[in-house]
């Protein structure tokens, strides 16, 4: 008789997005990532020699979102 085995795979994705002082875009975009399976975190690489403004409300959306003004910094994300 054979033995029915179950295996449970489950891929977590990381998304980042590049921006560029479209503070309203960037938050209409991030919204939408709230719920989507297998989601680990959003890591935004600000591209602007402006940082982000300091009254900027960060939609909560389940997972960490991480602001770095480099693209050096998604090199540590991923090293975690």
């Amino acid at each position: 008789m054979l033995e029915s085995k179950t295996y449970v795979c489950c891929v977590m994705c990381v998304v980042v997005i590049l921006t560029y002082e479209r503070e309203a875009v960037l938050i209409n975009a991030v919204s939408r990532y709230k719920g989507l399976p297998h989601l680990n975190k959003v890591v935004v690489v600000w591209n602007s020699a402006q940082p982000p403004s300091e009254d900027l409300h960060w939609p909560d959306i389940g997972v960490n979102i991480h602001v770095s003004a480099s693209l050096y910094f998604i090199f540590v994300i991923f090293s975690r």
